[in-house]
């Protein structure tokens, strides 16, 4: 398991995950990475939570960057 950590980033803000999530570090940490975000994604829909211009900056333990990751992306697919 690795620490990976979701920042929150728009054009004018970053918001810094300080917690992080353990996820498994394989081959595939892009898809495990991708499935918290959808889930991260998913809850702010629900609370009718704006998602435009949003992205996650994913990085990993040791700060190195792993992925950027639009919100909009991850909300069209999931449907």
């Amino acid at each position: 398991m690795a620490r990976y950590f979701f920042h929150i980033t728009s054009e004018n803000c970053f918001n810094e995950d300080t917690d992080g999530f353990d996820l498994v570090a394989v081959d595939g940490t892009y898809s495990e990475v991708f499935a918290a975000a959808r889930t991260m994604v998913a809850k702010l829909i629900l609370f009718e939570e704006p998602i435009d211009g949003l992205s996650f900056e994913v990085t990993d333990q040791w700060g190195k960057l792993v992925a950027t990751i639009p919100f909009h992306s991850v909300a069209q697919s999931a449907g």
